[in-house]
């Protein structure tokens, strides 16, 4: 049997008289004409919406938004693949009339026009609005990670620029080791390096290091914890498989059709505290006032969750386990709630019923019950001079120096404060103390001042003995006659008995004797004291971690430095050196992975090793703090989520996710920065919806609509 052939190349046939004959009347790319040309181009933000008079001209923003969305729907997102494709794709020339616009042009335009792509999206989720694709019913918010334009090898940690610049100071090391020996050797082994190799190979170490040093020092400046140097803007996040250089996009999907409703790209590398965002952006576009919303436990923190509450976002989040409510509370604030208040769907009638602690009817069924409770609390405040009285007694004793002044009754009178102290200081109780002060009164009393005790000429009891300072020195006989002080002076001080003094001085003698000396011992700054960097090294090698509040850093007692990991709630900040302590064997934290917490103005902690050889009482701070018991007034509010609703969020979220990632090779971004890649994004997005809107509705119902809507 033979194969089914085809027509021979050399043979002459007729084509069809125009290319519209080759588009079938249901092909896909009428969709993406038909909705761009529907397009208010100078409102979606597009520059060259209305063609120049001058110049030489461009190109219409309507062609390369509808080479976008076909590149996008069909996996060609490369400026140069899509270029090629307008010049052997039959679609693409029927749908840009057969226009071949550069590869840098397509991408120029791309790069220019991203916040005008996000506002096609929403036109087009507007669109889908029209033909009942989206409802109110509720949203399902994730996030995802999509790969940045930035490599693992060009993002730097301050922990990995440490261990790099370690390991590149113990390469030059030994490269000078071997430049050493390699001097010392008559001949030169044909398997090592020359001299001049050694030099050009630490030449090129140190460059490396200094650059690394700067990178360090720019991060430490401007205290971020991590830098891109391809897109500044991306950040090491923690992926499925392992970590990458990415962004995290928070999608809302709508519960009816599996549309995207909303997006935010981020740079956050967790989903905590992002649910209000685009909560907010997709009831302002949808022109809802309240909405519910499905988020994993990733987004379970309290005030993000209590800030969408206020502002009339449900968010239905999988509870603590072993409950079934989920509990919030806000502050309290009074207020007077009428009815219409409490109907109302506004955010801040829903947030003022709320916090006067009242159930607004748009929550009710979902709130369970509201309370306003007193809460205690305790706060820390530096402990002043106390003006309590002494134990047993009712009054406190204060005293001052005497001072005799004539005080006059307009001065007793006065309320200023030099007339007060003018009044007290004789002795006299000024008016405005009269019942405060219970007694006044000028006393002698008895000091004892010490004053520097001049040598003594009186002799001790039994003994007529006194010394002096011996100094070496020449006399002569003029000077043992002379009576003139500095000569005297020099012939007692070199152990000679001027004649002026025979009879009275019976022995002079040089001995030597044994002084103590008592010097002042320099004593450790105290805490929060600003020390230098080898201050701050001897100090943590006593035993201690010490930070650097300026460079966000601390000093380890085995000579190690920790980087800032992360940062809790209370302010308190986490240190941590994985690669640095992944050998240490020293026990210097109770912490399996080494671990330390410092507090908010704490310097130094002292590590576990120390801490066994000294109290903790030592190691605190020398002022004292005092803590305070405070109450204040707090809204409990307690709602139980939706478990059905629960039930399907996976359903919704990883549907857009594995789509755009899997089939549409979306997973990563081509533009740099967070802005530009949102406008990329929005490309994205608007392939997937138009796959889920023609896989509901089919190409004809679509066309249908568009066509009413340009008539």
């Amino acid at each position: 049997m033979a194969y089914i052939t085809g027509l021979d190349r050399k043979q002459t046939i007729i084509f069809p008289d125009c290319l519209d004959d080759y588009i079938t009347p249901e092909s896909l790319v009428r969709i993406f004409d038909a909705f761009v040309d529907s397009l208010d181009m100078e409102a979606c933000g597009f520059s060259r919406h209305i063609p120049a008079t001058e110049g030489r001209p461009g190109y219409d923003p309507r062609d390369m938004v509808k080479l976008f969305i076909y590149g996008y729907f069909y996996r060609i997102r490369s400026s140069r693949c899509l270029m090629r494709e307008t010049q052997r794709n039959v679609e693409v020339m029927w749908l840009i009339n057969k226009l071949s616009p550069d590869f840098r042009t397509i991408s120029d335009f791309r790069q220019a026009h991203v916040k005008a792509l996000k506002k096609v999206f929403k036109e087009f989720n507007k669109l889908c609005v029209e033909m009942d694709l989206y409802s109110d019913d509720y949203i399902s918010v994730d996030g995802s990670k999509f790969k940045a334009v930035n490599s693992k090898d060009r993002n730097f940690t301050l922990s990995k620029l440490d261990d790099r610049l370690e390991r590149l100071q113990a390469q030059i090391d030994d490269y000078m080791l071997l430049l050493e020996k390699t001097d010392k050797e008559e001949e030169a082994d044909e398997r090592s390096f020359t001299k001049a190799e050694i030099e050009a190979k630490v030449k090129g170490l140190r460059e490396r290091e200094a650059i690394y040093k700067g990178y360090r020092e720019e991060m430490e400046k401007n205290k971020i914890s991590q830098m891109s140097l391809t897109d500044r803007e991306s950040k090491l996040m923690k992926m499925n498989r392992g970590f990458g250089v990415c962004f995290n996009v928070q999608t809302a999907i709508s519960s009816k059709h599996h549309l995207i409703a909303g997006y935010e790209v981020t740079d956050h590398p967790t989903d905590y505290g992002l649910l209000e965002g685009v909560a907010e952006e997709v009831k302002a576009d949808f022109g809802l006032e309240t909405i519910e919303a499905t988020v994993d436990k990733g987004y379970r923190d309290g005030p993000g969750l209590m800030n969408c509450l206020l502002k009339g976002t449900i968010p239905h989040v999988a509870p603590l386990e072993g409950k079934t409510e989920i509990e919030l509370e806000t502050e309290h604030v009074s207020a007077e709630v009428t009815e219409e208040m409490k109907k109302s769907k506004k955010a801040e009638d829903i947030a003022t019923c709320i916090k006067a602690g009242v159930i607004p009817e748009v929550y009710e069924g979902l709130i369970t019950e509201i309370a306003i409770v007193e809460e205690a609390y305790y706060e820390n405040v530096e402990e002043e001079a106390s003006t309590t009285p002494v134990a047993g007694k009712t009054e406190i004793g204060l005293e001052t120096e005497h001072v005799s002044a004539e005080d006059t009754e307009e001065m007793k009178k006065s309320k200023k404060a030099q007339d007060i102290s003018a009044c007290i200081k004789p002795g006299e109780i000024p008016d405005l103390y009269e019942g405060l002060k219970t007694e006044i009164a000028v006393e002698e009393e008895t000091s004892h001042e010490n004053t520097e005790e001049e040598a003594s000429t009186t002799p001790l009891a039994g003994k007529t003995e006194i010394e002096a300072e011996y100094v070496s020195a020449e006399d002569t006989e003029e000077m043992k006659k002379s009576k003139k002080a500095e000569d005297i002076e020099t012939c007692i001080k070199i152990g000679e008995i001027p004649e002026e003094y025979e009879g009275v001085k019976a022995e002079i003698a040089v001995v030597e004797e044994t002084s103590h000396e008592n010097t002042e011992e320099e004593a450790a700054p105290p805490e929060g004291t600003v020390m230098t960097e080898e201050a701050m090294v001897l100090k943590a090698k006593e035993g201690n971690y010490v930070r650097d509040i300026e460079k966000n850093r601390v000093y380890c007692p085995a000579g190690k430095i920790l980087r800032q990991k992360s940062e809790k709630k209370d302010g308190s900040k986490r240190y941590y050196n994985k690669l640095g302590c992944a050998n240490c064997a020293s026990k210097c934290t109770k912490s399996g992975h080494k671990e330390v917490d410092f507090p908010i103005g704490r310097t130094i902690i002292a590590s576990q090793m120390k801490q066994k050889a000294e109290t903790e009482a030592t190691l605190q701070e020398k002022k004292k703090v005092k803590r305070i018991k405070k109450t204040r007034q707090v809204v409990k509010v307690k709602f139980k989520p939706d478990r059905k609703k629960l039930d399907n969020r996976k359903c919704l979220s990883e549907h857009p996710f594995g789509t755009i990632k899997g089939t549409m090779d979306g997973s990563y971004f081509l533009l740099k920065g967070k802005e530009k890649a949102s406008g990329e994004m929005a490309l994205l997005c608007i392939a997937y919806n138009l796959k889920r809107a023609i896989n509901v509705l089919g190409t004809r119902k679509i066309l249908e609509v568009l066509a009413e809507k340009a008539a």
